[in-house]
């Protein structure tokens, strides 16, 4: 959450796509290319379109390394969902992969 005004007797969710931390007046912007939900104090998903690399990252390793965890999804794969894992990764009808990983 944030405090938008000085003064102000509520504090607001941030949005999704940002992230809030201590004592800010306004929502940060994730670091491309991440996301985050409604209220996330940090950005740990990758965005629509990239997949994480490996889901047990840390998410403070995530936001600081996000280019090394976030991969952009292959042709023929769907990463149409916020929040895609390789073991989520959606491969279509003709296609196969070896394993999860």
């Amino acid at each position: 959450t944030y405090q938008h005004e000085m003064g102000a007797t509520r504090c607001r969710d941030c949005d999704g796509g940002h992230y809030c931390t201590e004592g800010v007046s306004a929502p940060l912007p994730c670091p491309h290319p991440l996301g985050s939900g409604r209220g996330s104090v940090t950005c740990s998903v990758c965005k629509r379109d990239y997949y994480l690399l490996d889901s047990s990252a840390e998410p403070a390793d995530i936001f600081e390394n996000p280019t090394r965890h976030c991969k952009r999804c292959p042709p023929d794969a769907d990463c149409s969902a916020r929040g895609t894992t390789l073991e989520t990764l959606g491969v279509p009808p003709g296609f196969w992969r070896a394993s999860n990983l």
